[in-house]
């Protein structure tokens, strides 16, 4: 299980490159149907899949070797503000 703090870490890779519209549609492409807001329930496979595929990781940094631990209880959630229609 990935940790929070890391997952929020490359949810602010995707924020700061300004591609969370795009992040958004890629997962209803990977079959992602209900997103309302929450990411934390996003499978860790298809986030590290889309860092990568964007090329949004550091130069020779492997992602999954650098993933550090879960802790014993999660420490919060990880939103994005939805477009609004």
């Amino acid at each position: 299980m990935m940790d929070p703090s890391y997952r929020r870490e490359l949810l602010s890779l995707i924020v700061n490159a300004g591609l969370e519209e795009d992040f958004i549609e890629w997962l209803r492409t990977q079959g992602v149907k209900h997103l309302y807001g929450q990411l934390d329930n996003i499978p860790e496979e298809l986030l590290l899949a889309y860092i990568r595929e964007k090329k949004l990781e550091d130069a020779g940094e492997d992602i999954e070797a650098s993933s550090p631990e879960a802790p014993e209880e999660p420490d919060g959630g990880v939103y994005v503000r939805s477009k609004r229609r």
